[in-house]
């Protein structure tokens, strides 16, 4: 593709998402290094976009490197992503992926022994899925507090 040409102007988007989408991929495949690098990568590309960046994006691949460090056993920075992540998608105004993140990140408290915050989370988690629709998420919610609480 050439400078000019139908699409260009979409690369430097197209060129992030699979930056991102290849470091979920090696996230998979617990190569966290190389994860972590294309996932920084893809973060930096969505900053430069034209129009101040894209919000949204950023704070997905803020979940996966949130995912990412707490595979990996770091929930310190594991805690420091979902927070971004968290303020991100609150920016972009999009429920169901704030809903994830505050989900994700209630794992973190959880496995970091700070059961009150994974609680708060969760609730916050689930009154997002209940607002925008996604009544099976919310109630799967409910069910993991009552359980942890009883």
């Amino acid at each position: 593709m050439r400078e000019g040409e139908d699409g260009w102007e979409d690369l430097p988007r197209a060129t992030a998402l699979l930056e991102h989408h290849i470091g979920r991929a090696e996230a998979k495949q617990r190569h966290f290094a190389e994860a972590l690098a294309r996932l920084n990568d893809a973060l930096a590309r969505f900053r430069r976009l034209p129009g101040g960046g894209d919000a949204y994006n950023e704070g997905r691949v803020y979940m996966s490197l949130g995912d990412v460090h707490l595979e990996a056993g770091d929930t310190d920075l594991a805690l420091v992503c979902l927070d971004k992540a968290v303020m991100a998608m609150e920016t972009a105004g999009a429920g169901l992926q704030l809903a994830d993140a505050f989900e994700s990140r209630a794992r973190c408290h959880r496995l970091s022994g700070r059961p009150a915050q994974a609680a708060e989370d969760l609730r916050a988690a689930a009154l997002r899925y209940e607002e925008n629709g996604d009544r099976i998420g919310a109630e799967r919610l409910r069910v993991e507090l009552a359980e942890s609480e009883a």
